[in-house]
């Protein structure tokens, strides 16, 4: 089963490039993931014939005690063999009904292919919260299935609608789970079955928090009115998740949970009322609808209350008939859908008012269609009349829910009968469609489907023995699936829906104006929208009654809030030690004294350039008191990341007035320093506490010895980034790039990628000599005005800016068992470029850097990641370090931990950082000042094209 969970993930990561060799028909060989799950699926059959199952757990998460543990019985077989199945020849009809060069292709393929991998690990997991990430996981793909055609608003409402709903059911449901974990002892199904369960309000809550999501899975009221809207989806799309797969989740669920479940006070009531009226409110509006994709919309909501009612009642002959149902439903609801993608691709339209002989236009098509039309409509010898046969053979016992099902049995009949008539018949007054042939690889897939769901009719005896196995599950079974059965109750109720649908339709023009009357004052998607409108509305005045634009008011209520409850807590409750030593040395105290002096006069500073050099006082005190605590590894840290920060604020502070405003007024500006001061104190004491509050051993104590074991270095801080805390360090790694990307997407406002800046782009003061092919050194110079160019500073910069980079270098190699790293030498070669721009703007920047922010960034992200995929390969854990000791001639011995390539991804994630700042902040700011005229600081600003 993992195999087959990891054949759809490279599957789905392959998929862009076969799309971009082959086009749409990269999906033939990718039809080969699914079809690999049915085929798997086949041959497992006689291991869960006669109940048993396919059991197989791995390691996960094990300070969690949380395994991948994977359980093929009876139920999750039938479904893999429908999501295989049906997803197999789903690919195969996509490949004919995408045209060349289709907007969006390659992610549409993937994203398929990657949500019939999720489903498979949702009917795979025997572990509640196993399931719960494949849940999830579908919820998220068909978000991006179903607004696959983002240029369309209808598309992007569809999959917001679709994912709100359902993840909001999906959250319901973790609680729900997690009480039932809890309540049971165990989150294995397969162990919770096994043990009777303990009963209770607690008991209770849990199962209907379960069933919300269930329910919102699988449109039953009152989550109904995302499906219909969710036609916007391709039509693959529909027939796959729609029919076949993700709407079969809730159903799934259900049926998993019933057998031990179904006992539970609220279960019944809840999955009966709530399916009854889905199946009956679903019927009515399908015989409204004149588009056909949205009448086997509501068909497919009426059909999934039916479903729900069957497969949570909790009886065994339910059970079985439930299973038959959910076998017959995926093949004709999918061959429809596809039926209709054929018709809308050839007729240019799904409006059946529009629509004229399109039986003389395909006879196989129409066969197909009324194929699949009748068995929905449970006409023998197809399986849709088994299924309904043993549906209501299941209910004779309980007449009124019985009278119900055969209601919404004859409205399916009628909307079946609708269906067969809209597409194909003979319309007086409308031209007859003309289209061309229909490609083979469009007519096969819902063909294959139909043929299947006429040979498992009389096939019954034999699906009886493969679904028997489930219904045993809840005791013993009296009912058989069977074509025939001599004359039964079920079988006049059969023939009196038939007639009754068939009746129905007849008087289709005369009950028109009741179809009209009889609907619901306010439709489901109409309550949603009113429901987002009132979230939105009521979001828009919390916002403006909260953010006023101000930002010292909002930190101002942050810091508040942090004194007044994590401080006032630690007043009330003096968990501190009785003896607290204030210093180790008397030169602590003398290092504290200018950082408290720097804090109060940039507190009173009047001029933004001071006030951020104060602050910068501060934080190179900080530094200090590592040097006094003999750390010299953080104390470089700390000098260096202020001095970039120091660099940042002075580009940023040129677009800012060179004083701070004369607001606000004595009285707030004391009440500010109160906060001030007192957050400072609750900081202080709560960093105290905290540290003073261990009660474990603390690990870092074994991190020199492991530093030298398992890392092979003697620098514990740079050991503990690379290798000791790697996975932390990827995060902040990931964190960065984002930061990166965000600055930039807020000052860009062109593309990232663009050309970078060339000298030959303005006129320098030079006139004509400039655009000579005579080397010239200070390449930027010439860009700048001559009130703001420095020679001296240019040439200072010039001599040493490759030292500096060598002792980038130095810092990075040396790292592991000497002060420096990967990250120091990343901020000291971005200090170079910071100063090279200082000196010469964004012209000599391009000449320092010459390859962009996003490629250093994303080689630096690679590399680390690399690093850690090649350590697994290896046979090692995730980012495990490795030494390598060579003895190389004229060097000696040599020796190499693979750490160090980790080291250089973070120096060039750093680097790139950097310099993306430089040019957003820095040389994007040029150029707009250039183009406005607006600058306020004193930095060297280049002509640029103002010449």
């Amino acid at each position: 089963m993992l195999v087959l969970l990891i054949l759809h993930l490279v599957a789905a990561l392959v998929a862009p490039l076969f799309v971009r060799w082959w086009g749409p028909r990269a999906c033939y060989p990718l039809a080969l993931a699914p079809a690999a799950a049915f085929g798997w699926a086949v041959a497992r059959t006689p291991a869960v014939a006669h109940g048993g199952a396919v059991v197989e757990t791995y390691p996960w998460i094990r300070q969690l005690g949380l395994d991948v543990a994977l359980r093929l019985t009876t139920l999750s077989w039938l479904m893999t063999l429908l999501i295989g199945g049906v997803g197999a020849l789903v690919l195969i009809y996509s490949a004919r009904y995408f045209a060349a060069g289709s907007i969006g292709l390659a992610q549409f393929v993937a994203v398929l292919v990657a949500f019939a991998g999720a489903m498979l690990v949702l009917v795979f997991a025997d572990d509640l919260l196993l399931l719960y990430v494949g849940w999830e996981l579908t919820t998220i793909f068909s978000y991006l299935l179903i607004g696959h055609s983002t240029e369309r608003r209808s598309s992007r409402w569809a999959a917001a609608q679709a994912l709100t709903v359902t993840t909001l059911g999906g959250l319901a449901m973790l609680v729900g789970f997690i009480l039932l974990g809890e309540h049971a002892g165990s989150y294995r199904w397969s162990e919770i079955a096994a043990q009777p369960l303990p009963g209770g309000g607690y008991l209770v809550t849990a199962v209907l928090l379960i069933l919300t999501g269930a329910l919102s899975k699988s449109a039953v009221l009152p989550f109904s009115s995302w499906l219909p809207v969710a036609m916007a989806a391709p039509t693959p799309v529909s027939a796959y998740l729609h029919a076949a797969a993700m709407v079969k989740a809730g159903v799934y669920l259900v049926g998993l949970l019933a057998p031990v479940l179904a006992v539970v006070g609220p279960w019944r009531p809840v999955v009966q009322v709530a399916g009854l009226a889905t199946m009956l409110v679903g019927g009515w509006a399908a015989l409204r609808q004149t588009d056909l994709k949205l009448l086997l919309a509501y068909g497919t909501v009426s059909q999934l209350g039916l479903l729900v009612v069957v497969t949570g009642s909790g009886t065994p002959d339910a059970a079985l008939a439930g299973t038959a149902m959910l076998l017959a439903h995926a093949l004709f609801k999918a061959a429809l859908f596809l039926v209709v993608g054929v018709i809308d691709h050839g007729a240019g339209t799904r409006d059946l008012r529009e629509l004229s002989g399109l039986r003389h236009w395909s006879r196989p098509l129409f066969v197909v269609a009324v194929l699949a039309a009748a068995s929905m409509a449970g006409v023998p010898p197809l399986v849709g009349f088994v299924a309904k046969e043993a549906v209501f053979a299941a209910f004779t016992d309980r007449p009124l829910l019985l009278a119900g099902l055969v209601a919404g049995t004859v409205l399916t009949v009628a909307y079946s009968a609708r269906f067969v008539w809209g597409a194909f018949a003979d319309r007086p007054g409308v031209e007859p469609v003309q289209a061309g042939p229909i490609a083979g690889s469009l007519l096969v897939p819902p063909a294959v489907l139909a043929g299947v769901g006429l040979l498992a009719g009389p096939a019954a005896g034999l699906l009886d023995g493969l679904l028997r196995p489930y219904a045993d599950l809840l005791g013993g079974v009296h009912a058989h699936l069977t074509l025939w059965s001599g004359p039964t109750p079920a079988l006049g109720l059969s023939v009196l829906a038939l007639a009754g649908g068939g009746l129905l339709f007849a008087l289709r023009g005369p009950f028109a104006p009741v179809l009209a009357r009889l609907r619901w004052p306010v439709s489901g998607s109409q309550g949603y929208e009113w429901i987002v409108g009132r979230f939105d509305r009521m979001a828009v005045e919390v916002t403006g009654a909260t953010q006023r634009g101000s930002l010292p008011q909002y930190l101002g209520i942050i810091l508040v809030v942090l004194v007044l409850l994590p401080g006032g807590a630690m007043l009330a409750v003096r968990p501190w030690r009785a003896r607290i030593p204030f210093w180790d040395t008397p030169l602590q105290p003398v290092v504290v004294l200018v950082i408290g002096v720097a804090a109060v006069l940039a507190v009173r500073a009047r001029r933004r350039l001071t006030a951020m050099l104060l602050v910068g006082v501060t934080g190179y005190g900080s530094a200090m008191l590592f040097v006094l605590h003999g750390a010299p590894d953080l104390a470089l840290t700390q000098f260096l990341v202020e001095t970039a920060t120091i660099a940042i604020f002075v580009l940023v502070l040129r677009r800012l007035p060179n004083r701070f405003s004369a607001r606000p007024l004595r009285r707030s500006r004391w009440a500010r320093r109160a906060i001030g001061v007192t957050a400072g104190i609750a900081a202080a004491g709560l960093a105290l506490v905290a540290a003073s509050a261990r009660r474990a051993p603390d690990i870092s104590s074994a991190f020199p010895d492991l530093a030298v074991a398992q890392g092979y270095g003697r620098n514990v801080v740079n050991v503990t980034l690379v290798d000791i805390r790697a996975w932390d360090t990827m995060g902040e790694l990931a964190v960065l790039v984002v930061a990166a990307t965000g600055v930039a997407s807020l000052i860009f406002e062109r593309s990232r990628t663009g050309p970078r800046p060339r000298r030959a782009e303005s006129a320098g003061p030079a006139g004509p000599a400039d655009q000579t092919d005579r080397p010239v050194w200070l390449r930027g110079g010439p860009t700048l005005y001559e009130e703001r160019r420095s020679i001296v500073l240019e040439v200072i910069i010039r001599l040493i800016f490759h030292t500096v980079v060598l002792f980038s270098l130095f810092l990075l190699f040396s790292g592991h068992n000497a002060p420096g790293g990967g990250f120091a030498g990343g901020l000291v070669a971005g200090l170079a470029l910071v100063v090279r721009y200082l000196a010469g703007g964004r012209y000599e920047l391009a000449e320092a850097a010459p390859v962009g922010a996003g490629t250093v960034l994303g080689a630096g992200l690679a590399l680390s990641v690399g690093t850690g995929v090649v350590a697994l390969l290896a046979g090692g854990s995730v980012l495990e370090s490795a030494k390598v000791d060579r003895s190389l001639p004229l060097v000696g011995d040599a020796h190499l931990v693979t750490s160090l390539f980790f080291d250089i991804g973070v120096y060039l994630v750093v680097i790139g950082l950097v310099l993306d700042i430089l040019r957003s902040l820095g040389a994007e700011v040029d150029r707009h000042i250039e183009a406005t005229g607006t600058a306020t600081g004193g930095l060297a600003v280049d002509k640029g094209d103002r010449s």
